[in-house]
């Protein structure tokens, strides 16, 4: 007991700073609660120090209201009206403000006393005319949140979003941001279903963010607003004056963002198919053609069938950027849930082998494509000893060992070679400038194949 009386006679020291003796104060209220109302008397007379920086006089004012909830409502009147003051300061450090009020709605979730408060103290700086941009959507955000559902404060924050979305100065990317985190399946389907629509028609908007703007909508899954996302898509897939790219753009979020068999999937998909049969392509468009018609059509489709053939094409190009076109492939076969499937895989396996057998194409390219599928524990022997015959043609004998340790990945146990095999595995598994677990493996697949020797054919 006497240590605390030390050290409450500490914290009135005049030669303490303000953030010393908050930080003490603070320490003995959570410390001791037969002291504690002490240290709330010791935090009140602090926060009515003349010398206080106006961010010292937030923080203090802050711990004030924070520590003074249960028991001490004078000291909370107290502190709520330094903190109403302090909003209507000109000087006033906005994003230091806005934290504090925050905090004390974060800490204090289930109390509506708290929340009534902090919507006074955000719907106090949304009425303000020297906020950036930001941050009005900063505070129309936490008003929003911090309200109840059909308050006027929570109204006011509806329609300072319906504001905002008409300033040319605002960021799209930001307030798409802020307003998804509104998201919520009983208070807010008026506010976005009313908001996206001004926002798209803002003249100085991107392609790019009109497109982000419908995406956005869709990802609501409100039910009724997916076919106003589908529309507002429809809308920019009329526009004359588009680029290749911004219409692979379009009709690539119109067919993920439209029902399954509908009229507007089934036109995005027409669409990108006559895109594909484009002379004027640049092979980087392309390959972003096959992979949308991959990645947008199901399995043995036209569309996915078309996106395949379009990548083989592709392959046998003398100018393919091939780490681009790899990695286009790899993402165009895999499932939804983001698990590959070993049946898309070989489309994979099929499409890289035809980039190692084009010899228009440099070493150093071809090799990259022979370490991607010897590197896919799924690759079927055939292919697997026809890349590495290749390799060893393209490579110095003195780096074929480090190629093969770096990207060899051994294959799936259940993965059976087959008679025609045996001619290659033979040769590697003597070729002693291959690593001993490549040669190993080769002879390990020999080994189960001896009881089928006696089916190989001498030829003479």
């Amino acid at each position: 007991m006497q240590a605390l009386q030390v050290l409450f006679g500490v914290a009135k020291r005049p030669d303490l700073s303000v953030e010393q003796a908050e930080q003490l104060i603070i320490t003995l209220y959570r410390w001791n609660t037969p002291m504690s109302e002490r240290a709330i008397r010791l935090l009140l007379d602090l926060a009515q120090r003349p010398d206080l920086s106006i961010e010292q006089s937030i923080k203090v004012a802050e711990n004030l209201y924070q520590c003074s909830m249960k028991k001490y409502p004078d000291s909370r009147h107290f502190a709520s009206q330094l903190l109403q003051s302090l909003a209507q300061r000109s000087d006033l450090p906005i994003e230091l403000f806005i934290q504090a009020v925050w905090n004390l709605y974060l800490f204090n979730p289930m109390s509506s006393e708290v929340e009534q408060f902090t919507s006074q103290l955000f719907l106090a700086l949304a009425q303000r005319s020297d906020l950036s941009v930001e941050q009005y959507i900063q505070v129309a955000s936490y008003l929003y949140h911090s309200s109840s559902e059909w308050s006027n404060e929570r109204q006011f924050a509806s329609q300072l979003f319906l504001a905002l979305a008409q300033r040319s100065d605002l960021s799209v990317e930001l307030f798409i941001k802020e307003v998804e985190n509104l998201y919520d399946p009983y208070s807010s389907r008026y506010l976005i279903t009313r908001m996206f629509p001004v926002l798209i028609q803002r003249p100085d908007l991107t392609i790019e963010q009109s497109i982000q703007i419908a995406k956005g909508l869709y990802r609501t899954k409100l039910g009724e607003e997916e076919p106003l996302a589908t529309q507002m898509l429809l809308a920019l897939a009329q526009r004359p004056d588009f680029s290749i790219e911004q219409s692979i753009q379009v009709f690539e979020s119109l067919y993920r963002c439209s029902p399954t068999d509908s009229e507007e999937r089934q036109l995005a998909t027409q669409t990108l198919l006559a895109l594909a049969q484009r002379s004027d392509l640049s092979i980087e468009q392309s390959i972003h053609i096959a992979q949308s018609l991959c990645q947008t059509n199901p399995v043995w489709s036209e569309g996915r069938n078309l996106g395949t053939e379009l990548f083989l094409a592709l392959a046998q190009r003398s100018d393919l950027p091939v780490k681009p076109f790899i990695q286009a492939v790899q993402s165009s076969y895999i499932l939804p849930n983001g698990r590959t499937d070993t049946e898309l895989q070989q489309f994979v396996i099929q499409l890289l082998l035809q980039v190692t057998q084009n010899r228009s194409l440099s070493t150093s390219q071809r090799l990259e494509a022979i370490a991607e599928i010897i590197a896919i524990a799924v690759t079927q022997y055939p292919v697997r000893l026809s890349v590495v015959q290749i390799a060893l043609d393209l490579l110095q004998e003195e780096t074929t060992k480090l190629f093969f340790d770096e990207y060899w990945v051994p294959i799936e146990p259940s993965i059976e070679s087959e008679i025609s095999d045996i001619p290659l595995l033979v040769k590697f598994a003597r070729e002693e400038i291959l690593p001993a677990k490549v040669r190993d493996e080769m002879y390990q697949a020999l080994r189960k194949m001896v009881p089928r020797f006696g089916e190989i054919q001498i030829e003479g």
